[in-house]
This record gives C-alpha cells, sequence and structure tokens, in this order.
C-alpha cells in the first residue's frame, strides 16, 4: 500500500514541479513578450521548432495549463504561434482547461505572407513537426480566403497522396473553393482507398460542383 501512495505523490508531484519560471533565454525576446502579454496560465518553456532566418520566418510552441493524465506521463494545453516578418500570432491552440480563447492573438493570414505558401517551406514543417503542419498549419491556409487560388489547388490535389478528409472540409468551408470549378473537381474526384474515407467529402464536391454550374 505504501508503495502505492508513493506512486500517485510522485504522479501528482510530476505534474506540478512545472510552475518554475519558464527558461526562455534562447527564444527571440518578441516572441517572449508576446507570449507573456498572451498570459497563458502556468506557462512552461518556449520552445522554437523552425527558425527560416533569411525569410524572417519563426515557429514557436508554449505548453501550458494543468497536466492531464498524468499517471501516464502528464500531457498539457498545447499553443503553436509564428513570426513572419513584422507580425506574430497563435496559429492554433489546443486547450485542454477549458480556458476563454477569446482574447488570444492569432496570426492572421494575408495574401502578401507568400513565404506561408512556398512548398520547400511545407516540406520543412513536415519534417519538423509534422502535426502542426498536416492539422494546424494546412488547415488554417486552406480556410482562409486570403489564400492564393494556385495553393488551395496544391492542397486539394496534396489529398490524393495523404489520406485526410477532415482536410478537404477545411477547403470546402472556404468561399474561393465553393466557387472554383477546377478544385471542386479534383475534390470531387478523390480516390477510392479502402474504407473510402474520401466519400463524404467527394459527394459534398459534387454538391457543391452541381450549384455552381447550375
Amino acid at each position: 500500500m505504501s508503495r502505492f501512495l508513493l506512486l500517485i505523490f510522485l504522479s501528482i508531484y510530476s505534474c506540478k514541479e512545472q510552475s518554475v519560471p519558464p527558461d526562455n533565454r534562447n527564444v527571440q525576446p518578441d516572441i517572449v513578450s508576446f507570449v507573456r502579454n498572451q498570459e497563458l496560465p502556468k506557462q512552461q518553456d518556449i520552445f522554437t521548432f523552425i527558425e527560416v532566418k533569411n525569410e524572417q520566418f519563426v515557429g514557436f510552441k508554449v505548453s501550458y495549463g494543468e497536466g492531464h493524465d498524468c499517471r501516464s506521463g502528464c500531457f498539457y494545453s498545447l499553443a503553436y504561434g509564428i513570426v513572419y516578418k513584422q507580425k506574430i500570432g497563435w496559429f492554433r491552440i489546443n486547450d485542454y482547461d477549458g480556458n476563454d480563447l477569446s482574447s488570444k492573438k492569432y496570426y492572421e493570414i494575408e495574401n502578401s505572407d507568400s513565404y506561408l505558401f512556398v512548398q520547400s517551406l511545407w516540406d520543412t514543417l513536415n519534417s519538423v513537426d509534422s502535426w502542426f503542419y498536416r492539422y494546424a498549419f494546412l488547415p488554417r491556409i486552406a480556410r482562409d480566403v486570403d489564400s492564393p487560388v494556385d495553393v488551395l489547388r496544391r492542397i486539394a490535389e496534396g489529398l490524393y497522396t495523404y489520406i485526410q478528409p477532415s482536410l478537404a472540409f477545411d477547403l470546402m468551408d472556404n468561399t474561393i473553393v465553393k466557387t472554383n470549378k477546377e478544385i471542386l473537381t479534383i475534390l470531387s474526384n478523390l480516390p477510392v482507398f479502402q474504407g473510402d474515407a474520401y466519400y463524404e467529402a467527394r459527394e459534398k464536391a459534387k454538391q457543391l460542383l452541381q450549384l455552381l454550374l447550375g
């Protein structure tokens, strides 16, 4: 019994020991200032997972909040942000504590953010943090009306080699895609894999295409 109680104590302690001040000595001051001003509860260290100096692009992430499932090894709420030239903001926040995120500053994608649409950046993001690339970065690009049409088409074409139905629906939430015959045609012909994960996406694309063509 005493061993069992000790394990519980150590588990709880491991979730609380993150209360020490975060060590951000190797992080750009503007990122440190931005994260501090966002007032994430129980903020931990900031990690830079990509930096392309000649493009003035940085990707960073920070865990915060309470530890969850600490018997199995704690996981925390997680916020991803980017810096591009003079702009900074969150790209995705996974909050598991029920915090009010309405005041958080998200990165605003603009058509002039040319480097965000470059394939070489996408390839690098996929190699350094594939979860961020697949489930945070691409969905934001897909849904944004300021993303260039050729970029949206590239995302649609990429669905033929990487199965991600949610990304197809992200594209079809974009008003630009809803009125683009070429992209809707690509989506309406998504391949049939085992289990046909794209069935619903294909059907929706066909409906949108039919509405567009009258």
